[in-house]
């Protein structure tokens, strides 16, 4: 599969890298709808519902307090007045558990996908993404792999370029584009960029160039684009979700 992929690069590497964004952002638009569904119809969050398991302090959403093992000698009941406090089987809060678990995959199959956000998703994959990506990152590669005649200072140089110009420009183009596609007004579009860029930003610069530094050194240059798409995809996935939610 890496072969024929790679092989495709080669042929049209632009067309390639359009269809490839395309299905990474259709996809992104699709599992963030899913995810921010299921946590707007999840009143009683199965993380919340993790203060009910044996082990954790406070009470059960079943209204009865934990019992620890072995606290006043005996397994399963707490020290104290044990009139004033019903036991909870272990079996009983697992159940509850998968109760919650129930609902949440209920809520994500049954989630009102907005397909035509979906698809304005991946036109944007392949109109805008690919292509900006695919200059920007070229344009880069072309003025620093031999800019100089160390190897370091070029990469160095490569790392900054992208980390200063590139990633500033393809956050906000992203941020305004699905904004676009939610349908938000001009202002609401405006504080959402203004809100959310410079902290996307700073995580980028944060954890992203360790990630950049291992795919100039070892990956082939036409597959520069699709990985840090690939990554860029996951990343996206939590953007789109949260910002839906907010």
């Amino acid at each position: 599969m890496l072969r024929l992929y790679m092989a495709a690069l080669e042929r049209s590497p632009l067309l390639t890298k359009m269809l490839t964004c395309a299905v990474l952002n259709a996809t992104e638009e699709t599992l963030g709808q899913i995810l921010a569904t299921a946590s707007a119809r999840d009143s009683s969050s199965i993380w919340r519902t993790a203060t009910s398991f044996p082990g954790n302090a406070g009470q059960s959403n079943l209204g009865s307090p934990i019992r620890s093992p072995g606290l006043d000698g005996r397994d399963g009941v707490r020290a104290g007045n044990s009139g004033n406090e019903r036991t909870v089987s272990v079996a009983r809060v697992v159940a509850e558990w998968l109760d919650v678990a129930k609902e949440k995959a209920l809520a994500v199959v049954g989630a009102n996908i907005g397909w035509l956000r979906v698809a304005k998703m991946g036109a944007y994959g392949a109109l805008i993404n690919a292509p900006l990506n695919h200059v920007l990152y070229g344009a880069a590669d072309v003025v620093f792999t031999n800019l100089t005649s160390s190897s370091i200072t070029n990469m160095s140089l490569h790392l900054a370029a992208v980390n200063i110009f590139i990633i500033p420009i393809v956050t906000y183009v992203y941020l305004y584009a699905l904004g676009t596609i939610e349908g938000l007004s001009r202002d609401d579009l405006q504080a959402r960029i203004f809100r959310d860029f410079v902290p996307i930003v700073k995580q980028t610069w944060t954890y992203f160039p360790i990630i950049q530094l291992i795919v100039f050194k070892f990956a082939p240059a036409q597959l520069t684009v699709p990985i840090f798409n690939l990554i860029g995809f996951v990343y996206g996935v939590y953007i789109n979700a949260t910002s839906k939610t907010q």
